[in-house]
Parts: structure tokens; C-alpha cells; sequence
């Protein structure tokens, strides 16, 4: 399972899950959406 967290690095809620995920040993990559700005369009809250 690959498991992706789109957000930016100031962001409360996605420093959260990346702790969360660090806490329990779970691989995770991080996907900066101030740095790929094509994943920002595709991505809404």
C-alpha cells in the first residue's frame, strides 16, 4: 500500500498525518502542493 499526503509543509492538519504515520512506523510520501503546482487544480477541500 502507498499511502500519499498532499499538503504543504506549514499546514497543521498535514503535519498531523505526518506524525501520525511516523508514530506508527508507516511509510508515507509527502506530495507539496506550493511545489507541484499541477496537483493543486486536481486537489480541492
Amino acid at each position: 500500500m502507498n499511502i500519499q499526503i498532499f499538503g504543504t509543509k506549514k499546514c497543521f492538519d498535514t503535519k498531523k498525518a505526518e506524525r501520525f504515520f511516523k508514530e506508527r512506523n508507516i511509510k508515507f510520501q509527502f506530495i507539496d502542493l506550493n511545489e507541484k503546482k499541477n496537483y493543486s487544480s486536481k486537489v480541492s477541500v
